[in-house]
């Protein structure tokens, strides 16, 4: 199932607009042999992926045949589906550095996730020389179709590749709150920025409803953080009974703050 709904995010929405996605694998070579670029990457992902009902194992040497075809004609998927391939080592030899030349290609074409690798690269120094500009570039592109607003916010917050920019940085994990509710991480920076005012108003009930939900998922700053809030009383009256039960369940999750505040 995951095999197939990987298939469908690649190439469902792009066959779609040109009829392909229900045509057999005859038919499709028949139009990849034509020329059809769309068509080649659509048959290209079949053969990735193989076709049991047309009792068609998956063939990595057909798959890299077809996607070659096809970015002949820089159709990004294809492009980005060879960047997959080298690194992988799938019906080639793996190459890492080969991997990073079709994913800057796709990534100069638009496709988001190419772009989001691309930037991930340089911001390791992985395949290419690190570079944190590039790395903010690439992110910055990958996030203005709607997405990575987690990563780019740690961007602005930390000045990576960029100034740095609280305010940027709240508007993104807002962004990213908004996209992923459930995200604790998430849940832990707002938490954070609410209490100490960066990027927005000093705000402690917003804070606590955070930290409050990245704690029950056992993120220890924040269950740190909602022991001192209940030992100092900084949204409610004081309770030390629940502030020992935080401290003690941060310590245990490897908070040391907490664990200094218990004397352990």
């Amino acid at each position: 199932m995951k095999k197939f709904l990987l298939f469908l995010s690649l190439v469902i929405p792009l066959a779609l607009a040109e009829n392909l996605v229900f045509l057999t694998i005859p038919q499709l070579t028949e139009k990849a042999e034509q020329g059809d670029a769309i068509a080649q990457t659509t048959l290209g992902t079949a053969y990735y992926f193989g076709r049991k009902k047309e009792q068609v194992e998956k063939d990595y040497v057909k798959a890299l045949y077809w996607y070659k075809k096809a970015a002949e004609q820089n159709q990004p998927i294809a492009l980005y589906r060879l960047g997959v391939m080298y690194e992988l080592g799938q019906g080639v030899e793996k190459d890492e550095k080969e991997a990073f030349k079709w994913y800057l290609k796709s990534a100069k074409l638009g496709k988001t996730d190419a772009q989001s690798t691309v930037a991930f690269a340089y911001y390791k120094g992985e395949w290419v020389a690190k570079d944190d500009k590039q790395a903010f570039y690439w992110l910055k592109k990958a996030a203005e179709k709607g997405g990575y607003y987690n990563i780019l916010g740690a961007f602005y917050f930390h000045g990576i590749g960029t100034e740095q920019n609280v305010e940027k940085a709240f508007e993104n994990f807002i962004k990213a709150h908004q996209l992923q509710p459930k995200d604790a991480s998430i849940q832990e920076q707002l938490g954070i920025m609410y209490e100490f005012g960066l990027g927005t108003n000093v705000d402690a009930y917003r804070a606590f409803d955070f930290y409050l939900k990245a704690a029950d998922q056992g993120k220890s700053y924040s269950q740190y953080r909602i022991a001192y809030f209940y030992d100092v009383g900084k949204v409610d009256s004081q309770n030390k009974e629940r502030a020992v039960i935080y401290y003690r369940l941060a310590c245990k999750n490897g908070e040391q703050q907490a664990c200094k505040v218990l004397g352990w």
